[in-house]
């Protein structure tokens, strides 16, 4: 099905190219590149970032939780014969439970930092679009294409750096 509006779009961007003397005016057709874009971003990277840094952070964390529950092990493993059952019992249960809670502490990170990274990824490829969009309003644009969806095109209709300076203020 994806394929099939992919060809639609395609045919129609290509007749719409091809046959600009149908209408009363030539067409400005633009072509961006999203990805390029989103790469040159300042505040994607800035994002990137934080993210990284927040990444960074869980990670120290769980080394922290995993150094505990190493140190747990080697306590049991050099003491289990001197140690009565009660104590041993103990021991176990204390590392059991650090066990459980760094599992669930590289669970629950993970899926923080996916959710994270998916929505800012989200807002950032939306002011991109949205960047892109303002541009071709600006400059007189009827068509903005995205560039993977196109099989050729004149670099001269590329508009990606323009956008670029746009979103980046600069």
């Amino acid at each position: 099905m994806k394929n099939v509006e992919r060809i639609l779009v395609l045919a129609s961007a290509a007749l719409l190219l091809i046959s600009p003397k149908v209408f009363s005016k030539e067409l400005k057709v633009g072509v961006v590149d999203i990805q390029k874009i989103y790469a040159a971003y300042d505040k994607a990277k800035k994002s990137l970032a934080d993210l990284q840094a927040e990444k960074d952070k869980k990670q120290e964390e769980y080394n922290k939780k995993a150094a505990e529950l190493r140190k747990l092990n080697d306590e049991y493993n050099a003491n289990k014969d001197k140690m009565k059952d009660a104590q041993k019992k103990e021991l176990l249960a204390k590392i059991r439970d650090a066990k459980r809670d760094l599992d669930s502490f590289k669970k629950q990170s993970d899926e923080y930092l996916v959710a994270k990274n998916q929505d800012m990824t989200r807002e950032r490829l939306q002011e991109v679009i949205e960047a892109a969009k303002a541009y071709a309003a600006e400059n007189g644009f009827d068509i903005v294409v995205g560039a993977n969806t196109m099989i050729y095109f004149a670099q001269p209709l590329d508009i990606s750096d323009a956008v670029i300076k746009k979103i980046n203020g600069k």
